[in-house]
């Protein structure tokens, strides 16, 4: 049982943590509970898989949320910076472990040769939205680890070993658009750590490379293409979600239809309560609800990396910025595939869209935000210098 003298210990260095961040996960995440509820609700009524519950999907994301602020606050409380980054290595292996799982008969949990869970005692879990965050701290401890800024030529081939692996991985199961997204945040965390340039475009040659390879070998990702350049062209098949993601937001005009009042949720929109949930709230609240979420998101980027530029040294800096990046990718990924500036990615908007893992993940990146921002110092050079000198 936890002690007194632990449970003190534990509130002051709560109390320690930026609060604004706090607030700002709240608000997201109260927001993402409301709109999983009013896009969710029909689907789960109306489908014998769900039970008849139209609360079904609102009730998942209500768990999720629990766990993932529990494990937020254990992340931000209990643990040292410190640990965090001894940890980055054993957790970047447990993920690799769980993204061989998923296509193991009896744990993996697929459908149509799709396999992107793995399902233990009743509770499914998708291993890529842990990768991504594992491998941001494992390469923000890797890169620190070097003796200096600048990454050498062995150093990034091991790197890249480490995120092609876990790209290839993602990328069989089949989740195209994911691996190349980890390829591009790995791209990311290299630049901020020195990469050369001729480095840079080395790594960018083979994102190109695997790029070519998909459309060469996957048709479907042929179609979102297709559907991205010429939806009109097939408005019945190819490029039915995005056009009725147009529809759904232009019937949401400047002000919105009102809280719970999107008629393309009822039935016409493909995953309105996941990858499509933008385009719910933006036909419930319009331009000024789709932009205030927008500028929410835009508001922790630039607080985020002007905290990363408050830490004492490179593993915290790297590792604030890497997960600011991270989160904001997604969203930004999530909001431009909505509103057509982009082809069909899947990926979640963070903390908004209805997805178990998605949350607890998320949720867990920014106890790791917390716990960090303790260490922010005023004048961080002043301090590595300091630090350097004793």
């Amino acid at each position: 049982m936890m002690g007194l003298s632990t449970l003190r210990a534990r509130l002051i260095r709560l109390g320690e943590v930026d609060i604004r961040l706090a607030l700002w996960t709240a608000l997201v995440l109260g927001i993402g509970c409301v709109f999983v509820y009013s896009s969710s609700a029909l689907l789960a009524q109306r489908s014998a898989i769900y039970g008849y519950e139209s609360d079904y999907f609102f009730k998942k994301q209500i768990l999720a949320a629990a766990i993932g602020l529990t494990l937020c606050v254990l992340m931000a409380t209990a643990v040292s910076w410190k640990q965090i980054e001894r940890w980055s290595g054993w957790v970047m292996a447990f993920a690799m472990v769980c993204l061989c799982l998923v296509f193991v008969p009896g744990i993996g949990q697929g459908a149509s040769h799709v396999n992107r869970w793995i399902r233990l005692a009743g509770v499914s879990f998708q291993p890529a939205e842990l990768a991504k965050l594992a491998l941001v701290l494992y390469l923000a401890k890797f890169i620190s680890d070097r003796e200096s800024r600048w990454i050498g030529v062995q150093a990034t081939l091991k790197i890249l070993t480490i995120a092609g692996l876990t790209a290839f991985l993602i990328y069989k199961e089949p989740d195209y658009s994911t691996a190349v997204f980890v390829l591009s945040l790995t791209l990311l965390m290299l630049f901020l750590g020195g990469l050369s340039w001729s480095h840079i475009l080395a790594t960018l040659g083979l994102i190109a490379a695997i790029g070519i390879y998909g459309i060469a070998t996957k048709s479907y990702i042929v179609n979102r293409l297709q559907a991205y350049l010429k939806p009109w062209d097939d408005p019945g098949a190819k490029g039915f979600q995005i056009l009725q993601s147009y529809i759904a937001l232009g019937h949401g005009g400047l002000s919105g239809a009102g809280l719970g009042q999107s008629l393309q949720k009822t039935a016409l929109l493909p995953e309105p309560h996941t990858d499509f949930i933008f385009a719910v709230i933006g036909e419930e609240t319009g331009f000024i609800g789709t932009t205030t979420l927008a500028v929410l998101y835009l508001a922790f980027f630039i607080y985020g990396l002007r905290l990363a530029l408050r830490m004492p040294n490179l593993f915290l800096k790297l590792g604030t910025s890497g997960i600011v990046f991270l989160i904001v990718s997604q969203a930004l990924l999530n909001m431009t595939v909505v509103t057509g500036l982009t082809p069909v990615a899947g990926e979640p908007l963070p903390l908004v869209s209805a997805g178990g893992t998605s949350v607890v993940v998320t949720l867990l990146g920014i106890g790791c935000l917390l716990n960090f921002s303790r260490e922010a110092v005023e004048n961080p050079e002043n301090e590595i210098r300091s630090t350097g000198a004793r």
